[in-house]
């Protein structure tokens, strides 16, 4: 995501994210039908998959969501916040499916309202598909590593790991012993 962390952190190790951004121009399945997938205003108001009414409380709510200061307490659950804020089912269906999807959750009503909305938030300001995929990252992120000083032990077993709490200070690996 083109605000997440993970691309925060790539950028403060100096590695570029190339790619490109999807067109907003996807579909939404809903049992056999086929309908325009609403991934921004314009899209929004052209997909069959929402009733009118459906498409204004979204419409409320993704610009609520792209400016709020303050987020839901974190004990408080995504499905819970989406009782108390989502009258329309169409839109609850909706908006857990986009949770599903940004979150990697098979369950995206457990999570805390405030992890599940901060994600959606961040979706709704782009995703970049990265050229050459997740590979390109692994190797940005293994030359910085080593550039830095790391060396890599690979094909080896992990026989312990040793931590004060907040740092790990020893780890064994398959007899060899690092610290």
């Amino acid at each position: 995501y083109r605000t997440g962390q993970g691309a925060q952190v790539l950028r403060e190790l100096g590695i570029p994210l190339r790619g490109g951004s999807p067109s907003g121009s996807g579909v939404a399945m809903e049992g056999d039908h086929r309908h325009r997938f609403p991934a921004n205003f314009f899209s929004l108001f052209a997909t069959g998959l929402l009733p009118l009414r459906a498409k204004f409380e979204a419409a409320k709510l993704m610009f609520s969501l792209r400016r709020t200061k303050r987020f839901p307490e974190a004990s408080m659950s995504f499905g819970a916040w989406l009782d108390a804020k989502v009258a329309s089912p169409d839109v609850r269906r909706l908006l857990v499916a986009v949770a599903r999807l940004a979150s990697y959750s098979p369950s995206p009503e457990e999570l805390s309202a405030a992890v599940a909305l901060r994600q959606l938030r961040i979706v709704l300001r782009g995703v970049l598909y990265i050229d050459e995929g997740w590979q390109k990252i692994v190797d940005g992120l293994h030359s910085a590593a080593v550039s830095s000083g790391v060396n890599f032990v690979t094909s080896s077993r992990v026989g312990a790991v040793e931590h004060d709490g907040t740092r790990v200070r020893v780890l064994v690996l398959g007899g060899l012993e690092i610290e």
